[in-house]
């Protein structure tokens, strides 16, 4: 299922699961932002406060549209998927849910 499509530098959602998971992941970055603010003294404050959080939301939210995105060569590119991830579960092992559950726990381990 195609969630993303590449525009540029950016990842437009194009179906109603990756608009809900931008819209999450974009109420939790202005969430955790008012929260940091309220407690911050100076806008620097607020700004290194933010930082590791909200690279670490930018990241899952660029893992989950990279690999959930349409390309360009999207026919050339079925076949060398097919062809990667007979190489990535050679072992029986599917990395992709592994990293993300890894920025996700790296990422929410760190609010509480």
């Amino acid at each position: 299922m195609k969630l993303y499509k590449k525009q540029g530098w950016i990842y437009v959602p194009v179906h109603g699961l990756g608009w809900l998971i931008t819209g999450v992941l974009m109420v939790l970055a202005a969430g955790l932002f008012v929260g940091i603010d309220r407690h911050a003294h100076s806008a620097s404050d607020t700004l290194i406060g933010f930082l590791p959080y909200g690279t670490s939301l930018a990241a899952i939210y660029f893992f989950i549209a990279i690999n959930t995105s349409t390309n360009k060569n999207d026919n050339n590119n079925e076949r060398n998927n097919n062809e990667s991830r007979n190489l990535r579960n050679k072992g029986g092992i599917d990395t992709y849910g592994g990293t993300l559950f890894i920025l996700a726990w790296g990422c929410i381990g760190g609010w509480f």
